[in-house]
């Protein structure tokens, strides 16, 4: 009796309200999927790779990786970061990323913007700091340089502007073979904490897998610097 009961409350109980069916029918279906799992978040499929020197469309950023370098003494403003007093600064080097940004909003935009928005970027075992101590995931890459010449501290990309920028990173120990560079784009929208406007919501678009160069000599304070 209690079964029949409990039966013929939950047959009334559908049939009072449409809808309610179709809640019926949903969580059945989850239910069903659960063992294969149907709960499951989905995999995030991997974005296609692009070729170093390939124009990319980012908002609110064109972006193109062009080349990477690594070397002891890149010249100014990379100097030497052995400086013959810490023995366990005896390897240390400098990586240099060169990308063509341009701004493709209508304001000016930080340079931690390419760092902390555009790009994501791996491939190096042992990120240092001029100094030598470990660096911190969330500072690096944070030094940006424009002109590729004669490289100075970039502040902000102009809008509509095309800028040589170079991302410099000390590491320790042996150069990578290569750097992978994952780029986002994101939506400009309302912030969801006041009326600020802003760029979020990154997603990945494209990686760029570039050969890291090892320097034999300086690049900077020499005419060959590219």
């Amino acid at each position: 009796m209690p079964l029949r009961a409990a039966t013929t409350g939950a047959r009334a109980w559908l049939t009072k309200s449409p809808a309610r069916g179709g809640y019926a029918v949903v969580g059945s279906l989850l239910l069903l999927s659960w063992p294969f799992g149907g709960w499951a978040p989905a995999e995030e499929e991997a974005p296609e790779a692009t070729e170093p020197g390939t124009e990319v469309a980012a908002a609110p950023f064109t972006v193109t990786v062009e080349r990477a370098v690594a070397g002891p003494d890149l010249g100014p403003p990379f100097w030497a970061l052995d400086d013959g007093l810490d023995p366990a600064q005896a390897d240390d080097q400098h990586v240099l990323l060169f990308l063509t940004v341009r701004n493709d909003s209508d304001r000016t935009l930080p340079a931690r913007e390419l760092t902390t928005g555009l790009l994501e970027i791996s491939g190096l075992d042992e990120p240092v700091t001029v100094t030598g101590s470990p660096q911190a995931d969330i500072t690096l890459w944070s030094e940006v340089y424009t002109d590729h010449e004669q490289p100075q501290t970039l502040v902000g990309l102009g809008p509509g502007l095309e800028h040589r920028v170079v991302l410099h990173q000390p590491a320790s120990g042996p150069a990578p073979e290569a750097l992978t560079v994952e780029i986002h784009a994101r939506t400009y929208r309302q912030s969801t904490l006041d009326d600020t406007m802003l760029w979020a919501d990154p997603t990945p678009v494209t990686t760029v897998t570039v050969p890291v160069e090892t320097a034999s000599s300086p690049l900077y304070g020499t005419g060959d610097g590219r």
